[in-house]
């Protein structure tokens, strides 16, 4: 007795001979993407909690190479995600102006 596949009719077993290894892509952090979110923040879309955990979430997929950056960006956007990842906290909290300050580092070449 054979029994139904989970893949439909006339599919084939799977053989993991001759299977080629599938090649895994990081997803790429820009300068618009933090652009983006701190101009929210700046706009009260967000808060600074969000934007907190938002820059934990890029600095760690960063560290464990699901998210990539450009070289030359890659120390600027570390000191910058490391200033946002505390932005909620009393002692570290950013105002406009230091967001700002932030903005215009990403708009300098």
């Amino acid at each position: 007795m054979r029994l139904p596949s989970a893949f439909g009719a006339g599919t084939k077993p799977c053989s993991f001979r001759g299977m080629q290894k599938q090649e895994s892509y990081a997803m790429i952090l820009t300068r618009r993407d933090i652009r983006t979110q701190l101009q929210a923040r700046l706009a009260q879309r967000i808060s600074a909690e969000q934007l907190a955990n938002w820059a934990v979430d890029r600095f760690y997929a960063l560290e464990q190479g699901a998210l990539t950056v450009d070289e030359h960006d890659q120390a600027l956007f570390r000191i910058i995600l490391d200033d946002l990842m505390f932005a909620d906290s009393p002692g570290f909290a950013l105002d406009d102006t230091d967001l700002q300050q932030l903005v215009a580092r990403l708009d300098e070449l």
